[in-house]
């Protein structure tokens, strides 16, 4: 396959999934103060983790290792090791917070409880920061948290 179409996918299918991402935050925030919504918001979201964000991370990832061989980098790059530990971070951080909307949607807990909206908002700022220092060290080439 030809390296400007690898890219091309790779910076396409990322720039998605932080601009999805960002949008599932904001929307699953504004509204889950509405009790009656709320079920559904989070099984909305639920869906769209798992069939959209993880697979489309994973993806990235996979185009992501291509470009690096493709490139002749090494994986010893700092910034290259530095975006695939937070990548992993990130996607960690995705499948516990599906877990986490699933074991409140099985539950119907979200009207009853206020304890998810602290891991919740916390997790997606840690996801968020990820996405921005990724970037950082893309565009930069050069590690932001270590050297």
């Amino acid at each position: 396959m030809n390296i400007a179409i690898i890219e091309t996918l790779h910076v396409i299918i990322a720039t998605t999934i932080v601009g999805l991402t960002i949008a599932n935050y904001f929307y699953c925030t504004i509204n889950f103060n509405t009790p009656l919504l709320s079920p559904f918001i989070l099984r909305i979201s639920l869906l769209f983790d798992l069939l959209i964000i993880v697979p489309a991370i994973i993806f990235t990832v996979i185009t992501g290792v291509k470009l690096v061989n493709l490139y002749h980098f090494s994986f010893d790059t700092d910034w290259i090791k530095a975006v695939f530990l937070i990548i992993s971070i990130i996607l960690g951080i995705q499948i516990c917070l599906a877990i986490i909307k699933l074991l409140y949607y099985l539950n119907d807990m979200i009207t009853k409880s206020v304890y998810f909206k602290y891991p919740f908002h916390f997790f997606y700022w840690i996801i968020i920061l990820g996405y921005v220092i990724i970037i950082h060290d893309a565009v930069m080439r050069r590690a932001l948290l270590f050297s």
